[in-house]
């Protein structure tokens, strides 16, 4: 009963060495399976490039090919523009210009919708339901 208490340890803890050199084979046949897909990616943009009847540039060929890829993963992802994720990373840091306010129209006036707290706006005590008539003297 000892010899084979010891030899399960024994086998568990090869085992347990073995399960890290597979899972290290497991992460080389990945990359290795990346590196083959992006070759034959790599072929495929390049073959259309040269071969295709009109010239497509290839940056616009890449970024078209990624955003259909983006679209059809799932409802929340896709591939932003450079100036709308500009936009999204500075709404996620809270920093933005202007005065501080939300607004909109109502009966074809400017009508502040509401002003955000600790803002120029908010300091000027405007209010949700003020019209804007002027900015700078000019009418709105």
């Amino acid at each position: 009963m000892k010899n084979m208490t010891i030899t399960l340890i024994a086998a568990a803890a090869l085992l347990a060495g073995s399960s890290g050199l597979v899972a290290a084979e497991d992460g080389k046949k990945q990359r290795d399976d990346l590196m083959k897909d992006l070759y034959i990616l790599n072929e495929g943009v390049r073959y259309l490039h040269d071969y295709y009847f009109e010239e497509i540039p290839s940056e616009k060929m890449v970024h078209d090919m990624l955003a259909s890829y983006t679209d059809k993963l799932d409802p929340y992802t896709t591939l932003l523009e450079k100036q709308e994720s500009q936009q999204m990373k500075m709404s996620l840091k809270g920093k933005y210009g202007g005065v501080g306010i939300v607004i909109g129209l109502r009966d074809e006036n400017l009508i502040v919708v509401s002003p955000f707290e600790d803002t120029p706006a908010f300091r000027a005590g405007l209010k949700p339901q003020d019209r804007i008539l002027q900015v700078d003297g000019k009418d709105t």
